[in-house]
């Protein structure tokens, strides 16, 4: 789970960060019906993203392979780093990119430094949450995780169909306070960036 959710954190982080960019500084034609696609993960049930890509990995041959699930994972995830990173481009004006550039900035240069800086909160926050959910998803890892990919909430499922040790209350104690513990984490990033901002 620690494996998984970390990969799917910095992927989503990468590709949410690169989507956000893309679609609320490029504004391509067709921008709703692109964000629309980004965001219809976070409103389909779990179970139908999981039936619809149970046959597309198993064709791949990336089905019950860790790969796999985080693919899966990743696909889901990656909207969540879009809307906070989304959110944060929408809060300052993009001549501030325009002014770097103009004085002499290359892409990279105005991105490090002033696109990220407005920026990594929304980052931060985004891939924070799209490891909370990673760790504690069930429905996509009993489809398509295998031996090789097994997750906590995947092995407390089992267990718990079987029968209920103490293990397993421990077990799940220990993904609710993980859940507790990042989901403080983005409300300290938050309060943090309010006081330098207001400060």
């Amino acid at each position: 789970s620690l494996k998984i959710g970390t990969t799917v954190a910095l992927l989503s982080a990468i590709f949410g960060t690169l989507a956000a960019l893309g679609l609320v500084r490029g504004r391509p034609p067709g921008e709703r019906g692109i964000v629309a696609l980004i965001l219809a993960p976070l409103m389909l049930p779990q179970i139908i993203l999981a039936i619809g890509m149970y046959p597309i990995m198993a064709k791949t041959g990336i089905i019950g392979t860790m790969t796999g699930l985080v693919i899966a994972h990743t696909v889901v995830s990656l909207p969540l780093v879009y809307i906070t990173v989304a959110a944060a481009l929408r809060s300052y004006p993009a001549t501030y990119e325009i002014a770097a550039m103009t004085l002499g900035a290359n892409w990279w240069q105005t991105f490090w430094n002033v696109t990220f800086p407005m920026t990594r909160l929304g980052i931060g926050v985004g891939a924070i949450l799209a490891f909370a959910f990673s760790f504690d998803e069930l429905i996509l890892a009993l489809f398509l995780a295998g031996h090789e990919s097994r997750t906590l909430p995947r092995l407390l499922w089992n267990d718990l169909r079987a029968y209920v040790t103490p293990v397993i209350a421990a077990a799940t104690t220990i993904v609710l306070c993980v859940s507790f513990i990042l989901l403080g984490l983005a409300a300290w990033l938050q309060r943090n960036a309010r006081k330098a901002a207001s400060g």
